[in-house]
């Protein structure tokens, strides 16, 4: 995101990604940013409005790539949540095991990394997460129409797999009709 993909001339600021993967399908991707996402992002917002918001080399010239984020949040919850250290440093951990033949080690290793994901799956959380929640509320504070339209999906189908159905809605629309 750089400062020149914002609009913030209004209420509710518009990022307009410079590249997305919709785009060779001639597709526009606005994304809708209200004051809560506004707040976040003013302290990153640069004077130079080429540079990236979200930057590794500090100056704004290189961005981070998409998997960096998610690595950084999944190893942050593994520090944060405990994770024990064989199944964090698998195979630091494998060279230490002296007594095993490699027959041996490659069963363990097998096991051990099942562990891990399923270790991960428990604890951790992606920024895949997020979006999942915004859509969910999205759909909850304006209906399906609105989580599409907020998510940039095409179809509301695809809308459907983001946004958790809204059961509280259900419940007061059947206590309400009968």
């Amino acid at each position: 995101m750089r400062g020149s993909d914002l609009n913030t001339s209004g209420m509710v600021w518009e990022y307009t990604p410079h590249s997305h993967k919709t785009q060779h399908h001639q597709k526009e991707r606005v994304v809708m940013i209200g004051p809560k996402g506004q707040k976040v992002l003013t302290e990153f917002l640069r004077a130079n409005l080429s540079a990236y918001l979200f930057s590794s080399d500090g100056d704004g010239q290189k961005p981070y790539r998409r998997d960096s984020y998610r690595n950084a949040i999944v190893r942050g919850c593994e520090q944060a949540s405990g994770m024990p250290h064989k199944l964090r440093r698998l195979d630091a951990w494998l060279a230490r095991q002296d007594d095993l033949t490699d027959n041996q080690r490659a069963k363990l290793r097998k096991n051990l990394l099942a562990e891990a994901r399923e270790w991960r799956r428990e604890n951790c959380w992606t920024p895949n997460r997020l979006r999942h929640n915004f859509g969910t509320e999205a759909r909850r504070a304006g209906g399906i129409e609105a989580a599409r339209v907020t998510l940039g999906h095409a179809s509301a189908v695809t809308s459907e797999i983001y946004a958790e159905k809204d059961m509280d809605a259900a419940r007061a629309v059947v206590a309400k009709i009968g």
